[in-house]
């Protein structure tokens, strides 16, 4: 096993509807998808096992997930990983969360129409949805941060230590439980509430 790196053009499709079963998995390494025109839709899984903790530069050397679509990024089967980071990216449009994303120990980043960094972010228009019942839950410890150029509809987050943040440019709608038993919860709706 080692890194598995898939980059298109336009579009990126992982899986197929009847079976969410198909998928990317590896057992030492990570995995990155790149849409650079386009979008990316996710019908199969994505699993990590590594085990390691984080090196000197807080950085997992394996484990890790990147999903960075251009466009659109719809997640529709779940996302696992036991030692590393997930980080889920919508650059310039909506990003839906229709499954589960599991993680042991590391850092959750789901991002939809938002280029930049907290202080200088460029709002580009995408909205972050989650689907009635789904859930981004970490079991051990890490940090769990939403951001969307618009909107935020979230389902159950939960993290057992760590701090979990929801920022908008517009409006946040909390539909479930966001739980954290050794952090802070923050939601900022900038323009909206």
């Amino acid at each position: 096993d080692g890194d598995i790196t898939l980059t298109a053009k336009t579009d990126i499709t992982i899986g197929t509807p009847e079976s969410t079963d198909d998928g990317v998995s590896t057992e030492v390494g990570n995995i990155k998808l790149t849409a650079q025109t386009g979008k990316v839709l996710l019908n199969g899984t994505l699993t990590t096992v590594a085990t390691a903790d984080r090196g000197t530069d807080s950085k997992f050397a394996d484990g890790n997930i990147t999903v960075d679509a251009a466009t659109k990024l719809t997640q529709n089967a779940n996302i696992k990983a036991t030692n590393g980071d997930i980080s889920l990216l919508a650059r310039t449009d909506d990003l839906a969360q229709n499954a589960n994303i599991d993680v042991a120990k590391g850092d959750v980043s789901v991002t939809a129409g938002v280029a930049g960094t907290d202080s200088a972010a460029t709002f580009t228009g995408g909205s972050i949805t989650m689907a009635p019942g789904t859930s981004t839950i970490i079991s051990d410890e890490g940090d769990i941060a939403y951001r969307a150029g618009t909107n935020i509809k979230s389902e159950i987050l939960a993290t057992n230590a760590g701090d979990i943040a929801l920022t908008a440019n517009a409006d946040i709608v909390a539909a479930n439980a966001i739980t954290t038993k050794l952090g802070k919860v923050d939601l900022t709706a900038q323009t909206g509430s």
